[in-house]
């Protein structure tokens, strides 16, 4: 009998030990951020374009066992969600599609040879994969785009996107 209530003790510290550590770690990634995506896309395999500077906030919700759901609001305007997974100390994000525009200078000349610039304007339906690292309160997520033009046939291929959130 003694033996019977020494091990309903472990095991019962045992699960509360477990639970508050599964606990403390949805509650700590939980909660709303700031973000800022930086990072470069080449398009068409040559040419290599700076991702215009995007901002925003972020929302992480807790949904079940270990998904999450995100929500990232640009400071444009723009709303775009996904869910992901943690393990093995990652959230391993699940492929999304947005839209992203790429804007650079460009030059021609005209029917007298002088130079007109210009700025072009492209947007892309880019399916984005990626994974996020937790330190404390800022998650650091490492993302790849994959894109075409809306509208043409233009391709954009980004591998090494960073995208910094901090909890606010």
């Amino acid at each position: 009998m003694k033996t019977a209530k020494i091990f309903s003790y472990c095991f019962l510290t045992l699960a509360m030990v477990c639970l508050s550590a599964c606990e403390s770690t949805w509650q700590t990634i939980v909660g709303e951020y700031s973000f800022k995506v930086s990072g470069q896309v080449t398009k068409d395999a040559t040419q290599v374009y700076s991702l215009p500077n995007e901002i925003g906030a972020m929302e992480v919700i807790h949904l079940q066992d270990s998904t999450y759901l995100l929500t990232f609001n640009t400071i444009n305007g723009e709303a775009y969600t996904t869910k992901a997974t943690w393990s093995n100390n990652q959230l391993e994000l699940y492929p999304f599609s947005r839209v992203v525009t790429i804007t650079y200078q460009s030059q021609n000349s005209d029917i007298w040879g002088d130079i007109i610039e210009f700025t072009e304007t492209e947007e892309y339906q880019t399916d984005v994969y990626g994974y996020g690292n937790v330190y404390g309160e800022t998650i650091e997520f490492k993302m790849q785009y994959s894109g075409t033009e809306l509208g043409g046939n233009k391709q954009i291929k980004g591998n090494n996107i960073t995208m910094l959130a901090k909890k606010n």
